[in-house]
């Protein structure tokens, strides 16, 4: 919530945003109350609607305006959130002091300006007294009175309205007491201007925060921190300007790593030097030998040079820092180390995960928690040292979710673990674009504001004055970093928990960024892996825990992660009272030190009347259908330069599809559609011609009528899927469609081409059986007894996969597919007998036929020709492009379910055309076995040799 109340404007204006724990727009009512600086219930409003999560509400201020802070709080249902505002009246002319706010003690003046003006424009006449005093960081003083406390002062005594003042530092310095240093002084300008004409006089305060020219370094996460023994450490150091800021200059670090060894009792040292990346986080990365303890990494500032070795030099005199990393205990040492690729896991996207381990693993489980509740899970058959899986991420994992993946050793049972936890970017998918135009009234009495972005999208903006905007951060916008710490510290804080992160202040007080890193387990044992990602422990497998430190937490004390304990009165008081650092490991000194820096920059100077003003500029509204909102403002009397930052909250992330146009899917739509031209012409014509109607050519009416639904259902769905490979874009029903076409109309066709073989193998070894008991009500009989087959064999897998075993939600996380792992043997069965079997029948009936023909020739020689039906039935069976793949494809699949590492994508798409391209040619060569067949089609041509019209 941003706002300011102001008497002149006489109207209270705050919005207020709303999101659920999805990072979704909150849809809903919201009951808002207003409290004046009292704490009296001032208003009341039960039952607001949000608009796209966002509520804006205006009041007309009371005649008797009551100033100071102001304070809102909304509530829904048991959340509730405050915060203050302040309130104040309109003085007869203001001072404003102008200084930066922080400086170096290198700098040699303290230089600002001074500006004191009436509030209609004019300038003051009169006299002007400028004092800098000396703070403690620590003072209590209320600003500005700061009386008796180290100072410098400047009298003018004429004063027109304007003016500079200087002070050269090393009279400032001279100042400072012996027990302090000038490092993190306070310098505070007090300037008193008494007005002339009117006997005013005013005071106006600014505060400029005095650092070195070194650099910050801190280790980034909770500490201390946890390593594998034979693995990989990987850490982040932060490095920063004393400020905050980001660095400046090219910086270079000196990283000293102790090795202990329990054992032996000895160690070495590892010295390493990094020139730190531009965006001023330091990725290390640390091999640790299996018989190291413990790792105690220190950091070192080298400035501005780049040494190829270190050299000596007095590290006292540097910035500097250091961690703990303990040794995680476990089972016969055996150990699993989790790391991602994914830098940042976006909402929509996969992340990619990488498990090694210390020795051979045969299955793993993995589960993705958030928030206190689970969110995927999954189990992946590994058999080897190492293995790469995704998760998709999705916005119920923002901010930060954690992986834990687990391993059950065969023998006795004990659990292998480790945790991952990555930060997820669930904000700024939905992108919109803010422009002013003031060109557009030529008398230059408005402004326009333009706003391009998704249609039907909640806009809101407001506007600050520029040169207030550097020194309000927080409390003129809502800027991205805001909803990023605000998210990340909406958790209670535990150790291990949080992720890594870096928030950067602009040097010049503009927009914050913040950044957030993926972590790897804080646990030293097993079992606090679960406990740190919210998970109980229900299990009969032995789950490893080391010793517990019992300590007295009546009298104030709790323990470190190494042992021992320590009181709670002296966390974070910059000693390390564990050996460990524990009692530090969660004070987060970035976090601290931005909070109090945040805190400075608000208060540092006195508030003037402008700065309470553009409230009266907040404007929100609904992006239009054809992508735009655009509205007028006047323009105030007292012209100034204002910073507009605007915000936009859309229920549905509209979603881009983006087509994969590759040689699959344009094979795929060719071939359902000459499937569906060339079967339905095929099928007519059987249908139109009662000649045609025998009992073997109701086999081919069957198979022609399978081919149509294959070419019109699945082909055509087959090519959608295929133009998105790794998502499901038609939904739960089409995929429930999709899967029962594949399932039982496919595996009709395969059996089909089997029952014809067998019918043309019966016909030639044994005519008179054939002739006696095959007619057309014995074929009509062979189809629905197939179908009978079918549904009593290959249904109960698509309805079990379909109510139990495949999750629903397919829409951006999964492909549409059956879960195969869920019922092994059945499926291995089914793909055994229906699907492999009868599609052998064929060239074994062909073989037999073809060498049987050739016996009868050589036997009774013949002048006449074989019949053409017989043959091209043969040929017409033994198509290349639908038999050969039926059995790889089953092996294929039988492979992959005992070895889910082995994949051949590229087999499976050229598989898949090859099957349409079966079905498409089926009529082409089945037609080749029916006499009558072209006579017939030819009666169905509209325009045909001697037809007149």
């Amino acid at each position: 919530m941003h706002k300011h109340l102001r008497e002149e404007c006489r109207i209270g204006s705050f919005p207020c945003h709303f999101l659920t724990p999805q990072l979704t727009p909150y849809h809903g009512v919201v009951d808002v109350f207003l409290y004046n600086p009292d704490g009296y219930l001032q208003r009341r409003y039960p039952a607001v609607h949000s608009t796209f999560g966002v509520v804006s509400i205006q009041f007309q201020l009371a005649p008797e305006l009551k100033f100071g802070n102001w304070r809102i709080r909304a509530q829904i249902g048991r959340s509730n959130r405050k915060s203050n505002f302040p309130s104040r009246n309109s003085a007869l002319f203001e001072v404003n002091v102008t200084q930066p706010v922080t400086i170096l003690d290198e700098e040699p003046f303290l230089t600002g300006s001074i500006q004191a003006n009436f509030t209609w424009g004019q300038t003051v006449t009169g006299n002007c007294t400028v004092e800098v005093f000396l703070l403690d960081p620590d003072t209590e003083a209320e600003a500005p009175n700061w009386d008796g406390k180290e100072s410098l002062s400047i009298f003018e005594e004429y004063f027109f309205g304007v003016m500079d003042f200087s002070f050269a530092m090393e009279e400032l310095r001279a100042k400072v007491p012996a027990n302090s240093n000038f490092d993190g002084m306070i310098l505070a300008v007090r300037v008193t201007v008494s007005d002339y004409w009117y006997n005013e006089t005013r005071i106006g305060f600014s505060q400029t925060k005095v650092y070195n020219s070194s650099a910050r370094l801190t280790f980034l996460g909770d500490q201390p921190q946890v390593f594998k023994p034979g693995m990989v450490f990987t850490t982040h150091l932060g490095v920063s300007q004393q400020n905050g800021a980001a660095l400046h200059r090219p910086t270079s670090v000196e990283i000293r790593t102790q090795f202990s060894s329990q054992s032996s009792g000895s160690g070495f040292t590892q010295s390493r030097i990094f020139r730190v990346p531009d965006d001023g986080v330091l990725f290390l990365e640390t091999f640790v030998p299996r018989g190291v303890s413990e790792l105690l990494l220190e950091a070192y500032d080298l400035g501005g040079l780049a040494r190829p070795q270190p050299t000596p030099y007095d590290d006292s005199t540097v910035s500097k820092t250091r961690m703990t990393v303990l040794r995680h205990q476990s089972v016969r040492d055996h150990v699993i180390q989790l790391t991602s690729t994914t830098r940042n896991a976006k909402v929509g996207e996969y992340l990619i995960v990488h498990v090694r381990a210390s020795y051979f693993m045969q299955t793993l489980t993995w589960i993705v928690s958030s928030k206190g509740l689970v969110i995927l899970s999954g189990r992946e058959e590994v058999s080897s040292r190492s293995y790469t899986f995704s998760v998709a991420v999705t916005s119920e994992m923002a901010p930060k979710a954690h992986l834990v993946v687990f391993d059950v050793l065969p023998n006795g049972g004990d659990v292998i673990a480790d945790k991952f936890t990555f930060p997820v970017d669930g904000i700024s998918r939905n992108k919109f674009s803010l422009s002013v135009n003031q060109h557009k009234d030529y008398y230059k009495r408005t402004v326009e504001l333009v706003v391009l972005g998704n249609p039907l999208a909640f806009v809101g903006f407001s506007a600050v004055d520029r040169n207030l905007y550097p020194l309000t951060p927080g409390l003129s916008s809502l800027t991205r970093s805001d909803i990023l710490r605000t998210l990340h510290q909406a958790e209670s804080p535990r150790y291990g928990a949080a992720v890594p992160g870096m928030t950067f202040m602009s040097a010049d007080g503009f927009a914050d960024w913040s950044v957030y890193f993926a972590s790897n387990s804080h646990g030293l044992d097993t079992f606090s892996m679960f406990d740190q990602a919210d998970l109980a422990v229900f299990s009969d497998a032995k789950v490893f825990r080391k010793a517990l430190t019992y300590c007295d937490a009546s009298a104030g004390e709790s323990a470190c992660v190494s042992g021992g304990c320590f009181r709670d009165a002296d966390r974070c008081d910059g000693v390390w009272n564990c050996r460990d650092g524990t009692d530090e490991g969660q004070c987060n000194p970035v976090a601290k030190a931005y909070e109090e820096m945040l805190q400075f920059r608000r208060t540092r100077f006195n508030h003037l009347d402008r700065s309470f003003a553009f409230a009266c500029c907040w404007t929100d509204g609904t992006i239009s259908p054809e992508g735009h909102f655009i509205i007028k403002r006047e323009k105030k009397m007292n012209e100034s330069w204002r910073n507009c930052s605007g915000n936009s909250s859309l229920p549905h992330i509209p979603r881009v599809p983006v087509l994969l146009w590759t040689w699959s899917p344009i094979c795929l739509v060719m071939i359902s559609i000459l499937g569906s031209v060339t079967n339905g012409t095929a099928l007519l014509v059987f249908l139109k011609e009662r000649a045609l109607r025998s009992s073997f050519n109701i086999y081919i009416i069957h198979l022609l009528l399978l081919n149509f639904v294959c070419s019109t259902a699945q082909f055509s769905i087959s090519a959608v899927a295929a133009l998105h490979p790794r998502e499901w874009v038609l939904g739960d029903r089409v995929c429930d469609f999709y899967l029962l076409v594949q399932s039982m109309p496919n595996a009709a066709t395969r059996n089909m081409h089997g029952l014809m073989a067998a019918n043309r193998a019966w016909a030639i070894f044994h005519p008179l059986s054939y002739r006696e008991w095959n007619s057309e009500r014995f074929s009509l009989q062979v189809c629905v007894g197939l179908w009978v087959y079918l549904a009593l064999v290959e249904l109960p897998y698509w309805v079990m996969d379909t109510a139990w075993y495949r999750p629903r939600g397919l829409t951006t996380t999964r492909t549409c597919q059956f879960t195969a792992r869920a019922m092994p043997n059945y499926i291995t069965a089914t793909a055994l007998l229906i699907f492999t079997l009868p599609v052998l029948l064929v060239p074994v009936s062909f073989v037999t036929v073809a060498i049987s023909k050739v016996v009868r020739a050589h036997r009774r020689p013949s002048s006449h020709c074989p019949r053409r039906n017989t043959i091209a039935a043969a040929v017409g069976q033994q198509t290349p492009a639908g038999v050969p793949p039926a059995p790889f494809s089953t092996l294929y699949f039988i492979v992959r379910q005992y070895r889910p590492s082995f994949s051949v994508p590229v087999y499976l798409d050229v598989a898949n055309v090859l099957q349409a391209c079966h079905g498409m040619t089926d009529p082409v060569l089945l037609s080749l076995a029916v006499d009558r067949f072209w006579a017939g089609l030819k009666q169905m041509l509209p325009c045909r040799p001697g037809h007149r019209v």
